[in-house]
């Protein structure tokens, strides 16, 4: 029946048909030259263009590991493209970009993945709001496929766009990256000495335990270095920033006082120019410096993880961020829903995806459908273990949910906790392990990754970009977040390696959309790769996904108690094994 459409189609179409050999290749051969029949066509309308795109999307989902299966989805991509230039439907390039993203998605270790890339990329070049999604794009082909053929148009399209907004901008300082940054060009000192001293405007400080956060806020971009010293002359760690070209606003106290595990002390002080911040440490894993623009003032945000004493680091300049995001942040070390006391009683259980927004593929599942199975056991073990709490879902049966609107689902539902269930993907097969998320700033490229890959299907513009890091920074539920995160990814893990091979990936921080505007404590799980072979046959099967739903139950129990024991008072004493009572 397929080859007699495919034959019906190229009479529609005025071609000859080819002579009879493997069923696939020929239908291949016929869409194909129906493809250039019509390239060569001018006048070709973009009914005929769809048409072709229907004639080989039904390759790809007849024999999409066929070795035309590919070829298939992504000449489907292109005929889309087709009927576009023909003055078609504005639906026709949604489909194309979705059908591009679906090749990535299950092919992308294909020879073809760089182009899809480039295509995504030319696609959102189209509209001055997507700008900077076609920029991330670019890169995203240099990063994924540095040897590919598209690498170096990708670069040439990344470095235009690069130029085009700096020209479009007021002279700033720019910079590279915070590791192996380049020393500040003489052109960049210039333009902010142009401008006058930039003001230290205020500094806020918020001990969110798990990590402590400080932020900078000046009036103007302003060049800076920082460097850890050793302890050393009675002095304790001390990391410092060194803010070129300002002066602190009237009235900024010298020294701040704060009680925190990690910092004791911030102190400021200014010579010929240079305004230098030293934060005090008692003790110090790692940090983390990142930068954001407003229109009227800027924000340095340094966040302190605890670890082993502080080593001495090399002094580095640092970047200037091109985002704009946020006013004020006001972070507290307590939410809300402690202040007053509130205590669980609605779960949201969202499964990832779903209808045009297949997710993650591969060895033929979709990470839409696996997700809702996995969201469809948690449910049923919340309800047969704790059915005091009210559990609801954002999805529950195989349609398309705004990334945007997941959150305010949630909210509307009244959920006290909000758990997004997804599944990840990798071009190397040999990837796997399961890894839990909450919202955050990050600076880890394969968080980064995970991240943009899970975002794809936003609706969200570049316009938007100021509300979500607002919401981002002033997200009090970030510390109850990181928590839950923490209890669930150490209970998935332990309830699953008592009979099966987990890798445990960690608990991680990064922006995902799906989390953004929340206003309750939230996380994002990913419960394994489709990717890999071993991981997606056990996603199969029923058995695994409710050891999965269980270990996330435990981990949200675990959590559920911490705060009831906060709430309602101290914890029972429990006494160890042989020890009095």
């Amino acid at each position: 029946m397929r080859i007699l459409r495919s034959l019906l189609l190229l009479a529609l179409l005025g071609l000859p048909t080819l002579a009879w050999g493997e069923p696939v290749e020929m239908r291949y051969r016929e869409a194909a030259a129906a493809y250039h029949n019509l390239a060569r066509n001018g006048d070709a309308r973009a009914a005929q263009w769809r048409q072709v795109a229907a004639a080989f999307f039904a390759i790809f989902g007849d024999h999409r590991r066929h070795s035309r299966g590919p070829d298939g989805l992504f000449s489907a991509a292109l005929a889309g493209l087709g009927a576009h230039r023909a003055g078609g439907k504005p639906g026709d390039l949604r489909v194309t970009l979705a059908r591009f993203q679906q090749f990535l998605r299950i092919y992308p270790d294909h020879r073809l993945a760089d182009d899809s890339l480039m295509h995504i990329g030319a696609i959102y070049a189209r509209r001055p709001e997507d700008a900077q999604r076609a920029y991330l794009t670019y890169r995203q082909v240099l990063a994924s496929y540095p040897d590919g053929d598209q690498a170096t148009l990708a670069r040439k399209k990344a470095a235009a766009m690069e130029a085009k907004e700096a020209a479009a901008r007021p002279p700033a300082v720019a910079g590279k990256s915070q590791a192996g940054a380049a020393p500040r060009r003489p052109s960049d000192e210039a333009a902010q000495q142009a401008a006058g001293p930039a003001t230290v405007k205020r500094v806020l400080f918020s001990s969110l335990g798990a990590f402590t956060r400080v932020i900078l806020t000046t009036d103007q971009i302003v060049a800076y270095k920082y460097s850890l010293l050793p302890p050393g002359g009675g002095k304790p760690p001390r990391f410092y920033i060194d803010l070129a070209n300002t002066r602190p606003v009237a009235g900024l106290a010298p020294e701040l006082k704060v009680e925190d595990p990690l910092l004791s002390k911030i102190r400021f002080s200014t010579s010929n120019g240079t305004t230098r911040v030293v934060f005090d440490l008692t003790s110090l894993g790692r940090y983390e410096v990142k930068n954001l623009a407003l229109p009227h003032e800027k924000k340095i945000i340094v966040d302190l993880f605890p670890g082993d004493p502080p080593q001495t680091a090399p002094l580095e300049p640092a970047s200037v961020a091109r985002q704009e995001p946020p006013r004020e942040p006001e972070l507290a070390p307590a939410t809300l829903r402690n202040a007053l006391g509130l205590k669980v009683k609605t779960l949201v259980i969202d499964p990832g995806h779903g209808g045009r927004d297949p997710g993650a593929m591969g060895f033929g599942i979709m990470e839409k459908d696996v997700a809702l199975r996995l969201s469809k056991e948690l449910k049923a073990v919340f309800q047969a273990k704790r059915p005091d709490i009210r559990v609801e879902m954002t999805r529950t049966r195989d349609v398309f949910v705004p990334l945007g609107r997941r959150p305010a689902i949630a909210k509307a539902m009244g959920a006290d906790l909000f758990v997004s269930i997804h599944l990840n993907a990798h071009p190397q097969e040999r990837f796997h392990g399961i890894e839990t998320y909450f919202l955050n700033l990050t600076s880890d490229a394969s968080a980064l990754q995970v991240a943009a890959r899970e975002n794809l299907s936003t609706e969200k513009q570049i316009g938007d970009l100021n509300a979500i890091l607002r919401d981002l920074l002033q997200d009090t539920n970030i510390v109850e977040s990181s928590k839950l995160a923490g209890f669930l990814q150490a209970s998935l893990i332990t309830g699953l390696r008592g009979r099966y091979k987990v890798r445990n990936l960690g608990v991680k921080q990064a922006p995902f959309m799906v989390l953004i505007g929340a206003e309750m404590p939230g996380v994002l799980v990913e419960a394994g790769f489709l990717t890999n072979r071993r991981e997606n046959k056990r996603l199969r099967s029923k058995r695994y996904l409710r050891r999965i739903a269980e270990g996330i139950y435990e981990g949200l129990q675990k959590y559920i108690q911490e705060q009831t024991y906060a709430l309602d008072g101290p914890r029972p004493f429990r006494p160890r094994s042989g020890q009095d009572s």
